[in-house]
């Protein structure tokens, strides 16, 4: 589904949205844990480390879903290009965090709290 390098650049892009996605000592730990995985290039050990918690999950599957549309597009002259971002919106009542990759999209709603106003952080 999806490649090694995927994978590896989905990992090492991760790292320093963690301490806005998690809480610190979490944050920390997974960050640690995917230095190591890294370093060895182990594949399998990055995937399910960021497997670890919803908040991984979602981005993972996002910045992956990213990759895979901004790589299929088309280049031709006068096409849009999307800006890419790295914004990080939060629920006020829950751990839910959203990541947006593109400038000009909109969060994904909580699924908890839908009618939240997701804050930026």
């Amino acid at each position: 589904m999806y490649t090694s390098e995927e994978i590896l650049d989905a990992a090492k892009a991760i790292l320093p949205a963690l301490p806005k996605l998690l809480d610190e000592p979490t944050a920390t730990q997974l960050q640690a844990q995917l230095n190591i995985h890294l370093a060895a290039q182990d594949i399998d050990q990055l995937w399910a480390t960021l497997e670890r918690s919803p908040q991984t999950q979602r981005w993972r599957s996002k910045y992956l879903n990213q990759v895979k549309v901004k790589g299929s597009g088309s280049q031709l002259a006068g096409d849009m290009v999307a800006q890419p971002s790295s914004l990080i919106y939060a629920c006020p009542h829950c751990d839910y965090r959203d990541v947006i990759f593109l400038l000009g999209m909109d969060p994904d709603p909580c699924p908890d709290h839908p009618a939240a106003v997701l804050q930026r952080l």
